[in-house]
């Protein structure tokens, strides 16, 4: 049982990987390190995600040998639509953690990923977790135990669900540093300033200079650096400034500290998650097509799809048809399976790194 003053230690300490870890694979191994010590499992896989898609962008295994077979299987099963505790439904839910034993009603046999691929393996309960920041959704967990082991408790499930805004908000952080280093990689990427432990301004990329006109004068431009650099001081975690540009735009200061003990504050555009254009002008698709792409990728049925393009379910259909078409797939299972097997898992089998928008730096 994890007291309120363990869960805020660990959620503070989490906070804290975000800003000094290396890269997001090292931010996923000591996050686990830290909340397995907590809950407690055996092993553990460590996603990140396309928020736009849900679909998996790269992968962390941990506890256990990772296995191509058992992996295509997991996809396989997830693709189908058919169990109960789905990726797809968890980042729809109020609560994005639940453990299979509490879905199941402590029948786990019920899931088809448990008769299929867990039993045989030998594995019990799992936890799974999907980490959102606000509507956004950057990462999944999925947590088990061997056989025998009892399974996740309530109160263990809570602990992963609190602070999954917290995993979420590092694995971003990660990914933003990861493409202000590399701004080459990804067309209009975030900007970077290091600043000192007194405040002095150390370096600044060209990216980062691009957005000092466009929010006013330079003390405008300094007032919002030091009201960053003085809450990530006080907090003593990252923290993020949204700023209106004198155009109307926005734009995000993301302020974290570094291991040497400096400060770096990261600037980006202030956009929405989407689809990657590759895909969508790979297949000249429409941006109504694009937009119900992404709805369907996240599992939405066709009620849901009506309901957030304010289109009828027979419209929804035809421009369903019309994806279906273009793609040259038959239902949203082979249409899910083609964009995944298509477009993300050799990148990702390939070690590329995953962007701060959900798609590639690679491209």
């Amino acid at each position: 049982m994890v007291s309120g003053l363990q869960l805020e230690t660990l959620m503070r300490k989490t906070s804290l990987l975000g800003a000094e870890a290396a890269d997001v694979n090292e931010f996923r191994s000591l996050a686990n390190d830290l909340v397995s010590r907590a809950v407690g499992w055996d092993f553990a896989v460590w996603s990140t995600v396309d928020p736009a898609t849900f679909l998996f962008t790269s992968c962390n295994v941990l506890g256990i040998p990772a296995e191509p077979e058992n992996e295509r299987k997991f996809f396989d099963l997830e693709f189908a639509g058919d169990d109960v505790n789905l990726f797809t439904d968890l980042a729809r839910n109020e609560r994005p953690a639940e453990s299979l034993h509490a879905a199941t009603q402590g029948s786990p046999e019920r899931s088809r990923r448990f008769r299929e691929l867990m039993q045989p393996a030998g594995l019990g309960d799992e936890l799974r977790a999907v980490f959102r920041d606000g509507d956004a959704a950057w990462g999944a967990l999925v947590a088990g135990r061997s056989f025998g082991a009892k399974p996740f408790s309530e109160s263990e499930t809570a602990v992963v669900a609190k602070i999954g805004p917290v995993i979420a908000k590092g694995l971003r952080c990660c990914l933003l540093r990861a493409a202000a280093k590399a701004p080459h990689r990804l067309v209009d990427g975030p900007g970077m300033l290091l600043l000192a432990e007194d405040g002095r301004v150390l370096e600044t990329t060209p990216e980062a200079e691009r957005w000092m006109p466009l929010v006013g004068s330079s003390s405008d431009w300094q007032t919002a650096v030091r009201a960053v650099a003085s809450r990530v001081r006080a907090d003593a975690c990252p923290v993020s400034l949204p700023l209106r540009t004198q155009s109307g735009q926005w734009i995000v200061l993301h302020g974290s500290s570094t291991a040497s003990g400096s400060l770096a504050v990261i600037v980006e555009e202030a956009r929405r998650n989407q689809l990657t254009m590759v895909i969508s002008e790979l297949y000249g698709l429409t941006p109504r097509e694009r937009a119900l792409l992404e709805l369907v990728s996240q599992g939405r049925s066709t009620r849901e799809i009506s309901q957030v393009l304010k289109i009828s379910p027979y419209t929804v259909q035809d421009h369903l048809k019309s994806v279906f078409d273009k793609l040259g797939v038959r239902s949203r299972r082979e249409l899910v399976t083609l964009l995944f097997n298509g477009h993300y898992v050799e990148r990702r089998r390939a070690g590329s790194t995953p962007g701060p928008y959900g798609w590639y730096l690679d491209d």
